[in-house]
């Protein structure tokens, strides 16, 4: 008997079927979640700092958004990727979500903080089973890189200055 059957699909977390069979982009992913669920936390939480918190955690997920695609563009684009147009515009298309809801709530509009985390779940969800489904096989361990998002963001060279 599946004690599942009837009820909705939990969207909020993360679950093996969304493996796209990229460690690091996987672990990526499960970030997203975290951060997800740190943006709901603050935001149901009563801390005198709230507001402070919320901003942190907003640029820290546009941070991370920035480094996780570039990641994956770099990769795909390496690699040849023939859908690589389309999978930037839908990248492109969420970090201006993400920027506008960053920018109304650093002028004041602290409302659009509550639609983050449901924002954030509901579209990695959405984003890896439509599209990041689609380079599943061509992307591998062997050709993405899996160093730290900071490196890759700040254009880090293998080597460290001394």
């Amino acid at each position: 008997m599946d004690l599942n059957a009837g009820k909705p699909e939990r969207t909020d977390m993360w679950t093996n079927d969304l493996s796209v069979g990229v460690d690091i982009i996987d672990e990526d992913h499960q970030a997203f979640f975290r951060l997800a669920k740190l943006l709901h936390d603050v935001m149901e939480s009563s801390d005198k700092n709230q507001d402070a918190l919320i901003e942190t955690a907003i640029n820290i997920l546009e941070e991370y958004v920035a480094g996780h695609f570039l990641r994956e563009e770099t990769a795909m684009a390496a690699a040849g990727y023939p859908f690589l147009t389309e999978h930037i515009a839908a990248h492109d298309a969420f970090t201006a979500r993400a920027h506008q809801i960053a920018l109304d709530y650093k002028n004041g509009h602290k409302e659009v903080a509550a639609t983050i985390s449901d924002l954030v779940t509901r579209w990695i969800v959405g984003h890896i089973r439509t599209m990041d489904m689609q380079y599943h096989g061509i992307l591998t361990n062997d050709n993405v890189d899996d160093r730290p998002l900071a490196y890759l963001i700040g254009g880090g060279d293998d080597e460290i200055d001394e």
